[in-house]
């Protein structure tokens, strides 16, 4: 983090577990802050826009990683690097990746475009065997989580909408203390936003046919933000089905 700081010209601040770079200048405007809450547990909280495309390379050398990824709004691109292409992960949508042994993955921010998103990192941690005397109940926790690693090859699951996870991103992205009170929210949030994950995708992990097709997930996300704009006054059903096209049934698919 201190290296990017110095990277994007910003100001940088470090207090033990936590550190944020603020910026206001070519590079973009925002911050991206990261907790590290046990060895093998980081976060990274993105809230802002740059003014160019951003791209990010991560190789993983003898260990295995999982990303569990939310954005909140705005959109981002994920690739591992054995393809060309990058897909895009929209806004309210959640991604788990992990790449094999000695791969990359490659993640793209747009430029120009308002981003919330946040990145938890789990590694080592879970390659081992689980902790006996001594560990924390979620260093123990971790350690079980290598049964969503594949070794030999590249994997990834992008779920369904979920606003749950985006309710527990939106306290990180909100969280500007810095005090005991401030980290004890933003560590709730991250395991609130890990557990919520893992939940969303065990749930849907052998759901081979989707409620709702990627372009009725796109109608979700927009009739969400009408529906944000629109907080004053009661939305009927009809209302929002004529909004966004889709049926009441539909409607159910997207917000459960």
């Amino acid at each position: 983090m201190r290296s990017l700081s110095v990277e994007w010209n910003g100001d940088f601040i470090e207090k033990a577990d936590l550190c944020k770079i603020a910026i206001d200048n070519q590079v973009g405007k925002g911050t991206v802050t990261t907790y590290e809450m046990v060895p093998g547990l980081t976060a990274y909280v993105y809230n802002a826009t740059f003014f160019r495309d951003i791209e990010f390379i991560r190789t993983e050398q003898n260990s295995s990683v999982l990303y569990f990824v939310y954005c909140a709004e705005g959109y981002m691109y994920h690739r591992f690097d054995d393809t060309s292409e990058y897909e895009r992960l929209p806004e309210m949508r959640s991604m788990i990746a992990s790449s094999g042994d000695e791969g990359s993955n490659l993640f793209k921010f747009p430029k120009d475009v308002a981003l919330q998103f946040s990145i938890l990192v789990v590694r080592r941690i879970y390659d081992r065997k689980p902790y006996k005397g001594g560990a924390s109940f979620l260093e123990n926790t971790l350690s079980r989580l290598k049964d969503f690693i594949n070794h030999d090859k590249n994997t990834k699951h992008t779920g369904a909408i979920d606003l749950r996870i985006g309710r527990f991103v939106s306290i990180l992205i909100k969280n500007k203390r810095t005090d005991a009170v401030g980290r004890l929210l933003a560590q709730a949030a991250i395991l609130n936003v890990l557990a919520a994950q893992l939940d969303h995708y065990k749930e849907n992990k052998n759901n081979d046919d989707a409620p709702l097709r990627e372009a009725e997930l796109n109608k979700i996300v927009a009739l969400n933000n009408y529906i944000s704009k629109n907080l004053g006054r009661k939305l009927t059903v009809a209302e929002l089905s004529s909004e966004s096209g889709l049926n009441a049934k539909k409607l159910q698919d997207g917000f459960k």
